[in-house]
């Protein structure tokens, strides 16, 4: 499948018409800067390309919740922030759950950050509130 029919797959999925998800998935594109590749095989898009489209297949169907795993992986650092730009933009007004191992990932896209160890919520707070709590690292 390439990248338009991806999208409109998933924008049906979502419950929209045809039409609307044809339509979302035009914007979705132009909004993930996949325009000049939207012709393309998902298959044959570069790493970062993909991870683009990943966030498109997400905000298909306009969901009030999104959920990303991961989302930079793979990415190196210039374009990891790039990236992250992109997401901040386009999932405003959203509810999303994050995982990731980066807590610069964290710091940069989240308002709420809970940390996890061996299968247990250790602690939750905002960035700063975690900061100043655990400077020096956690015992667990």
């Amino acid at each position: 499948m390439n990248v338009m029919e991806h999208l409109i797959f998933m924008g049906m999925f979502k419950g929209l018409s045809k039409k609307q998800a044809e339509t979302e998935a035009r914007i979705l594109i132009q909004d993930v800067h996949l325009l000049k590749d939207w012709k393309k095989n998902a298959s044959k898009l570069s790493g970062g390309m993909k991870r683009r489209l990943s966030l498109a297949m997400a905000l298909a169907g306009n969901p009030k919740i999104i959920f990303l795993d991961e989302p930079s992986s793979g990415l190196d650092p210039v374009k990891r922030r790039i990236f992250w730009s992109l997401i901040k933009r386009l999932t405003t007004g959203r509810a999303v759950l994050l995982t990731t191992h980066l807590m610069e990932e964290a710091d940069t896209l989240c308002k709420e950050i809970g940390i996890i160890c061996n299968g247990r919520l250790r602690c939750y707070g905002n960035s700063l509130s975690l900061k100043s709590e655990f400077s020096g690292g956690m015992k667990i």
